[in-house]
């Protein structure tokens, strides 16, 4: 895959197959299949969603395999589309890599199952993969010293953004950064773009330091 292509894709599992050599952590898989499942939480029963919770927790090591493992649904052929997508969800992690896919696929199709919007789901998810993965034919340099500026701000605001899944700061954040003496466009511009930015956007994390 070119650059060109990925920044083109209208399939969610062809970019994350599609460019070997770039790194995929578990961590980021998982949570890429958190925020498509998000997506479609009106779908969700109140234990599916805990199940979604509690993976969005074991990929930031706030949840132990054991609990993982409690919460992850039985596979359901011919049940719920939007059930069977939180099984793979919670997959164990020695597991996730190949399942992945499975999981953005379910949480697709259950949107059509709920009218004609599979297409638009996916490119929905496209826009999640660029926003958690960034651009991998592009590597943003980050000046740590940033991280302390103005006694931690740019830090702080990360970290508030992070734990409460609300982004709508983030070009206030791009702004700090740029008083902090950031001049990187490409880690400007995502910031100050129009996302979606979901928990583990490439921007955030390279701020807090996550991988």
């Amino acid at each position: 895959m070119t650059e060109a292509e990925w920044l083109a894709c209208i399939y969610p599992t062809r970019m994350i197959e599609g460019r070997r050599g770039w790194r995929r952590s578990t961590r980021n898989l998982r949570l890429l299949a958190v925020a498509c499942c998000r997506r479609v939480w009106h779908l969700l029963s109140p234990a599916l969603r805990n199940t979604v919770e509690v993976a969005e927790r074991h990929a930031d090591g706030e949840a132990t395999d054991n609990e993982l493992q409690a919460a992850c649904p039985d596979f359901v052929l011919g049940g719920s589309i939007a059930d069977n997508s939180t099984h793979f969800v919670a997959a164990p992690s020695r597991l996730f890599r190949s399942w992945v896919n499975q999981a953005l696929s379910y949480a697709a199709w259950a949107v059509e199952q709920h009218g004609p919007r599979h297409d638009a789901e996916l490119l929905a998810q496209c826009h999640i993969v660029r926003d958690i993965f960034g651009n991998p034919f592009r590597l943003v340099a980050f000046d740590f010293l940033w991280r302390r500026w103005n006694n931690g701000v740019v830090m702080a605001l990360a970290q508030e953004m992070y734990d409460s899944r609300d982004f709508s700061k983030a070009p206030l954040l791009a702004d700090m950064l740029e008083d902090a003496g950031c001049a990187d466009p490409q880690l400007l511009d995502h910031l100050r773009g129009p996302g979606p930015h979901v928990r583990g956007c490439w921007a955030v994390d390279l701020i807090l330091g996550k991988s």
